[in-house]
């Protein structure tokens, strides 16, 4: 019965978005269990992913992907692989979130920024105009791909999605898979890239 409350309390808690509690309960469930529930890790792993925590939501997402079949898990597994700077395993999990429903404009908009970040343009450019087709409403996904696309986009139809994706309020938007952090953090990436590059002409 404990067991049983501590599901429905930590499920209240991931709802309500109080991500601090959420996350102890998961473990305290963990910790109980014989065998790691795999949807309990994937929710664990969301918490993780949420916070830039992306290394402990590999390991999580490792052992999910191993039990489940559901293409939620394989994208955020490419996620924290991108994160981490592996783009080959990155790259191979979100061809297999792809093959398991190629219809989900989150996995498409990360593969956009897989290819762009590993300057496969062309292909970066095919992922935002699927994204886009697809109704994608990750706020934070959204401005990582149009810093990314923005001014380089060589393609009619990739700048007109850019425009749509543009005009995207985030009132309009679901949460974010990762923190808005990560968008202040790219930005600063960038200025600083910029200065070097600068620095270097003079």
């Amino acid at each position: 019965k404990f067991i049983i409350f501590i599901f429905y309390y930590k499920a209240y808690q991931y709802a309500a978005k109080n991500y601090d509690k959420a996350r102890v309960s998961f473990e305290k469930l963990l910790a109980l269990a014989e065998e790691p529930d795999p949807e309990i890790c994937l929710r664990l792993a969301l918490i993780e992913i949420n916070q830039n925590q992306y290394e402990k939501a590999y390991d999580l997402l490792m052992y999910t992907v191993q039990h489940m079949e559901i293409a939620l898990a394989w994208t955020c597994l490419g996620v924290c692989c991108m994160r981490m700077g592996d783009f080959t395993e990155a790259e191979a999990s979100f061809s297999q979130a792809n093959e398991m429903d190629k219809w989900d404009a989150t996995t498409w908009g990360y593969c956009g920024v897989l290819c762009g970040k590993m300057n496969r343009r062309v292909e970066g450019e095919q992922a935002v105009i699927w994204a886009t087709k697809l109704k994608l409403r990750d706020y934070r996904l959204i401005q990582e791909l149009l810093e990314l696309f923005d001014e380089s986009a060589q393609g009619e139809e990739t700048r007109s999605c850019l425009n749509e994706l543009r005009n995207i309020q985030k009132e309009e938007c679901h949460d974010p898979l990762e923190s808005d952090l990560l968008i202040e953090n790219n930005q600063e990436e960038s200025q600083d890239q910029k200065i070097e590059e600068e620095e270097e002409d003079i």
